[in-house]
C-alpha cells in the first residue's frame, strides 16, 4: 500500500514537473508577434490538457491506455487551439473573439468530457454507467479545487521560508523560489502531488460532495418557489420590463442553469422520486414543467435581437447555449410527464444527451463548421445580398471591424453584387469602411450620417387628419435610429397622437412604439422638438400588445390623466401617487 502511494506521488508529480518545465520554456521564449505565437499556444494547450487528463483519470492501472487517451485528448484540444490562434489576427481584428470563447468554452468542454474519458480508462470499453459519470463529474471538481488549495498552502510555506531567511540577510531562498523556472515547475509538481494525495483520501471527497448535495436538497424547494413566482408574475407585468433590462437572456439562462444543477444535485443517481414530503415533491416537480417556459422566453429574447439585427458572435453563442438548455428543459419535463413514478431515471438519459451536445458544440464552435464569426458574417452578407435589408440600414462596419478576417472577406464580396439594385450605394459604403482604420471611426461617422427619415404614412396617426411637422418626423427618426425606423415603417404599428398635456397653447405629440415605450415630444421656442420619456405607473392586467393600444385610441380610451394628488417635489426628485 505504501509502495503504491509513493508510486502515485512520483508519477503524478513527474507529470506536473514536465508540465511546468514546458510552460516555463514557453514563457521564456514567447514571441511578441501574434502570428508566431500559434505553435507555442498549441504546445501549451497540449501540455495543460495532457496533464489534467493524466492526473484526474489516473487509477494506478492500465497506464498505457491512460497515456494513449490523454495524448489523444491533448491532441484534439491542441488542434482546436492551433486553428483558433492561426486565424488572421491583425491590427484591431475581432478574430480575437475566438480566443476568448476558446478560453471559456474549452475548460467547460474538457470538464464535461472528463468523466467519459475516466470511465473509458477504467473499463476499457464504451459500456459506461450513469452512476460512474455522476460520481466523476462531481469528484473532479473537488479534486481540482483541493489540489489548487494544496498548491496555495505549499506556496504559502515557501513564501514564509523565503521571508524568514530574508530577515537575516540570506536572500538565496527568495531568489530561488521566486525565479521563473522554480515557480513554474513547483506549482505544477505540487498540483500533481496534491491530486495524488486527495485521491488517496476519497472519504474527504465523498464528505464534501455530500455537504454540497445536502445544500442542493435544502435549497431546491426555495429555488422552485422563486421560479414559479417569477413566471406567475409575468402575466401581470408583461414582458416589456424584462426585455428592457437588456440582460433578459443571460438572467433567464442563469435561472434555468441553476435549476438544472440543483435538480441533479438532489436526484443524483437515484431512479425513484425526489426525497421530499409529498407536497414539497409536487411543488418541485411543477417547477420542472416550468423549465420549457424559461427556455421559450430565452429563445424569444434572442429572436428579438436576431430577427431585426441578424447574427453576431455573441448571439450565436446565445443560440448554442439556449439550444442546450432547451434539451435539458424539454427532456426533464418530458421525463416527468412520461415516466411519472420513475421519472428520475429519464433524467439520466437526458443528461447524457445534453452532455454530448455540450461536447460537440464546444468542439465544433472552434472549427469552421460552427465558427460564430463565420456564421455571423455569412448571415449579415446574405441579409443585404438577398434584399432583406436596404443598404442605408445595413451596418457595413460590422463586416469590416467586428467579424474578423472572414467579415473582411465578405465585405470584399459585396463589391461583386453588380446585379443588386443598390450596388452603387453598397460600393460607396464598402470603400468608406475600407478607408477607416478602426471601428471607433466608423461609429463616429455613423453618428454624423443622416438616417432614414420616417414619413407620416409610416405611422398610425390619431386623429387621422392631424398634420405631422416634418421637423418632428426628423427628430423622431434621429431618436429611434435606423433599425427602429425601419421596423415602424414595415409594421405600421407605431402610434403618434396629438394631445394637450400642459398649460401652454401648443399641443404635444405622444409616440407609442410599444405599450412599455411611450415618449412625449414638445416644441421648444427655438423650433426644435424635444423628447421626454414617460414612466409607467401601475401595471396592465394582462400583457398589452400594440394592437390593444391602437384599439384603445380608435375607441377614444386615451387622454390626459388627472391624479387625485398632485406631484410632490423634494429637492431634485418628484414623487407621484398613482390612482
Amino acid at each position: 500500500m505504501a509502495e503504491q502511494r509513493w508510486r502515485s506521488w512520483i508519477e503524478l508529480g513527474t507529470v506536473g514537473f514536465l508540465q511546468g518545465t514546458v510552460l516555463w520554456m514557453a514563457q521564456r521564449d514567447w514571441p511578441k508577434e501574434i502570428t508566431a505565437q500559434t505553435p507555442w499556444v498549441t504546445l501549451v494547450v497540449a501540455t495543460i490538457v495532457f496533464g489534467l487528463c493524466f492526473e484526474l483519470a489516473w487509477t494506478g492501472r492500465h497506464r498505457l491506455r491512460l497515456l494513449l487517451l490523454s495524448v489523444l485528448t491533448a491532441a484534439l484540444f491542441a488542434l482546436l487551439a492551433r486553428w483558433v490562434w492561426g486565424q488572421d489576427m491583425v491590427g484591431d481584428s475581432s478574430d480575437a473573439f475566438r480566443i476568448a470563447s476558446f478560453l471559456l468554452a474549452g475548460p467547460a468542454t474538457l470538464y464535461v468530457f472528463g468523466p467519459y474519458l475516466q470511465c473509458l480508462q477504467e473499463q476499457g470499453n464504451l459500456r459506461i454507467t450513469y452512476d460512474r459519470l455522476f460520481a466523476h463529474s462531481w469528484n473532479n471538481f473537488f479534486i481540482a479545487a483541493l489540489a489548487a488549495f494544496f498548491v496555495g498552502v505549499f506556496w504559502g510555506l515557501l513564501s514564509l521560508w523565503a521571508a524568514l531567511f530574508a530577515m537575516i540577510k540570506i536572500d538565496l531562498f527568495k531568489q530561488l523560489f521566486y525565479s521563473a523556472p522554480f515557480a513554474w515547475m513547483s506549482i505544477f509538481t505540487a498540483f500533481g502531488v496534491g491530486v495524488a494525495l486527495i485521491r488517496e483520501n476519497d472519504r474527504i471527497i465523498l464528505a464534501l460532495r455530500n455537504v454540497v448535495l445536502s445544500l442542493c436538497h435544502f435549497l431546491l424547494p426555495l429555488l422552485a418557489g422563486i421560479t414559479l413566482l417569477f413566471l406567475a408574475s409575468l402575466p401581470f407585468t408583461g414582458l416589456g420590463p424584462l426585455w428592457a433590462t437588456k440582460m433578459a437572456s443571460a438572467l433567464l439562462l442563469s435561472l434555468a442553469g441553476v435549476v438544472i444543477l440543483f435538480v441533479n444535485g438532489v436526484v443524483q443517481d437515484r431512479t425513484d422520486g425526489l426525497p421530499y414530503p409529498f407536497a414539497v415533491r409536487r411543488f418541485v416537480e411543477v417547477s420542472l414543467l416550468a423549465l420549457p417556459v424559461l427556455a421559450g422566453l430565452v429563445i424569444h429574447a434572442i429572436a428579438l435581437r436576431v430577427i431585426p439585427y441578424g447574427l453576431m458572435p455573441e448571439r450565436v453563442w446565445g443560440i448554442f447555449i439556449a439550444g442546450i438548455v432547451s434539451i435539458y428543459a424539454a427532456g426533464y419535463a418530458g421525463a416527468f410527464l412520461l415516466r411519472r413514478a420513475r421519472w428520475p431515471l429519464g433524467l439520466q438519459a437526458v443528461n447524457v444527451v445534453a452532455s454530448i451536445a455540450i461536447i460537440l458544440v464546444g468542439i465544433m464552435a472552434h472549427t469552421p463548421l460552427l465558427d460564430p464569426l463565420r456564421l455571423s458574417a455569412r448571415n449579415q452578407f446574405n441579409r443585404l445580398a438577398q434584399g432583406r435589408m436596404r443598404a442605408s440600414e445595413f451596418d457595413f462596419g460590422a463586416l469590416g471591424f467586428e467579424l474578423g478576417s472572414v467579415g473582411r472577406r465578405k465585405l470584399e464580396d459585396l463589391k461583386k453584387l453588380a446585379h443588386h439594385p443598390e450596388f452603387l450605394e453598397i460600393q460607396k459604403q464598402v470603400r468608406l469602411v475600407e478607408s477607416l482604420k478602426s471601428q471607433d471611426q466608423w461609429v463616429e461617422l455613423r453618428k454624423k450620417q443622416p438616417r432614414s427619415a420616417l414619413l407620416a404614412s409610416d405611422l398610425v396617426v390619431f386623429p387621422a387628419e392631424t398634420r405631422v411637422p416634418d421637423a418632428l418626423l426628423q427628430a423622431i427618426s434621429w431618436d429611434l435610429g435606423t433599425y427602429a425606423v425601419t421596423a415602424c415603417a414595415r409594421s405600421r404599428r407605431c402610434v403618434l397622437t396629438n394631445l394637450q398635456l400642459d398649460d401652454d397653447p401648443e399641443s404635444e405629440f405622444v409616440l407609442v412604439t410599444n405599450p412599455d415605450h411611450v415618449e412625449l415630444y414638445d416644441q421648444v421656442p427655438e423650433g426644435d422638438w424635444r423628447k421626454h420619456d414617460f414612466k409607467i405607473v401601475g401595471s396592465f392586467p394582462y400583457e398589452k400588445t400594440q394592437g390593444d393600444v391602437v384599439r384603445d385610441l380608435k375607441e377614444g380610451r386615451f387622454g390626459p390623466a388627472r391624479l387625485r394628488y398632485g406631484p410632490l417635489r423634494i429637492g431634485g426628485k418628484i414623487y407621484i401617487i398613482p390612482e
